[in-house]
């Protein structure tokens, strides 16, 4: 069988109403309860497959699914997908044995010839128990995010370690993962990037420059973590909105709705003003406010990829990004497809986006040239092709042989 036409079981965090369209009434009446727990860059790489005909598996944890509770498996032609429960809090305490349990189970019954586990907790340590041949996906630096989170992070930090002590078969999303995942398993590692969210595009000149008739509405998807760096980016936009009074900044994510953890802060600080806190949206929602916002703001200080950053490009809308951020930085060429600036000062923040709001035919520019950048990086054949030939690798029989080799 063609790598390309192999049934593949993704595993990961996912977005069900993502692909519940794909089912009967009667199923999406049955999913609707279970939305799932993100993973954007997962959800892209699924609905590519799909788009493209390639038989496909998905298997997701959803804490809204009780412990106790029978996995939820629904099929239809190509697809089958498969909720699992997951505990909504302390699944780190016993390195997620109750998920690895479910997910274990669940990867029983596939019938895929390749499992593909996206990041290096729950769902790679399930694909490694199964024993069947497995791609893990690493979306993250567990160091960079403990030195951030510290120590509540540590039981992740310390699965990903275990992950790369019993695992060999990585990719990665952007040259820094793939030299963090290289210096832990002494090999290197393939970088595939995230597909962009759609097919690829006809490319024509945006219709309509950003910021015209003196409108501005700046978009961020994000969360309330300290690396995504809303707090100092809600400083920086009141800085900005003094020059641009109607300016709007509309908010995606969880805990940035207009009942959590962003809202209630920026209250306490005097920072709501213009802010509109959407929280955590369908991704089909979030999609349509990207094609319809004036310009992308993606302030995060650590990244490994930066997803809202390629869906910005995607929709040829200018970005703006922290040059710290180093999967933003893979992402954007300073100037020339975006612009990066220092996400620790929000003056500097503000400055940028007075910059980009007072010269809309230069943004205009940029935004079309990163459009151009990223079809040629990240259009969804060319990522699939990429993964394709991992799968081919991974279950070849020669691979198989070699394996054998190195037991006896």
């Amino acid at each position: 069988m063609p790598a390309s036409d192999q049934t593949v079981c993704l595993l990961g965090p996912f977005r069900t109403e993502s692909i519940s369209g794909r089912f009967d009434r009667a199923t999406r009446d049955r999913l609707r309860p279970l939305p799932g727990t993100g993973g954007s860059g997962l959800v892209a790489l699924a609905q590519a497959r799909l788009n493209a005909g390639l038989p496909t598996e998905i298997i997701t944890l959803d804490p809204r699914l009780a412990v106790t509770e029978q996995p939820v498996v629904c099929q239809t032609e190509g697809l089958k997908y498969t909720i699992c429960p997951r505990r909504p809090r302390h699944v780190v305490r016993d390195f997620f044995r109750h998920e690895r349990r479910h997910l274990s189970n669940a990867i029983a019954n596939t019938r895929a010839s390749c499992l593909h586990a996206h990041w290096t907790y729950e769902y790679a340590l399930a694909a490694i128990d199964s024993g069947l041949p497995s791609l893990v996906t690493v979306r993250d630096n567990a160091g960079h995010i403990l030195q951030h989170e510290g120590l509540r992070f540590l039981g992740h930090y310390l699965a990903a370690r275990i992950v790369f002590q019993r695992h060999r078969d990585f990719s990665a999303v952007s040259p820094p993962v793939a030299e963090y995942v290289a210096r832990h398993v002494r090999r290197p590692v393939p970088v595939i990037g995230n597909p962009m969210p759609f097919p690829r595009p006809a490319l024509q000149p945006i219709g309509q420059h950003p910021f015209s008739d003196g409108r501005c509405v700046i978009l961020s998807a994000a969360s309330w973590a300290h690396f995504k760096n809303i707090r100092r980016a809600l400083q920086a936009f009141v800085v900005f909105r003094q020059n641009a009074p109607g300016a709007i900044y509309r908010l995606f994510g969880p805990d940035l709705g207009s009942n959590g953890d962003a809202a209630r802060w920026a209250k306490r600080h005097g920072l709501e003003a213009g802010v509109e806190f959407r929280g955590l949206r369908p991704h089909t929602e979030l999609l349509e406010n990207f094609r319809d916002c004036d310009l992308v703001w993606h302030p995060s200080i650590e990244e490994s990829f930066g997803n809202p950053v390629l869906e910005a490009l995607s929709f040829a809308k200018p970005i703006l990004a922290s040059r710290q951020a180093a999967g933003s930085c893979w992402l954007i060429e300073h100037n020339r497809t975006g612009i990066l600036t220092d996400g620790t000062s929000p003056a500097a923040m503000a400055s940028a986006l007075l910059d980009l709001y007072r010269h809309p035919d230069r943004t205009a520019e940029l935004a079309n040239q990163g459009q151009r950048s990223v079809v040629s990086r990240f259009a969804p054949d060319t990522i699939l092709a990429a993964y394709a030939k991992e799968y081919l690798r991974i279950t070849s029989p020669n691979k198989a042989l070699n394996n054998i080799n190195k037991l006896i």
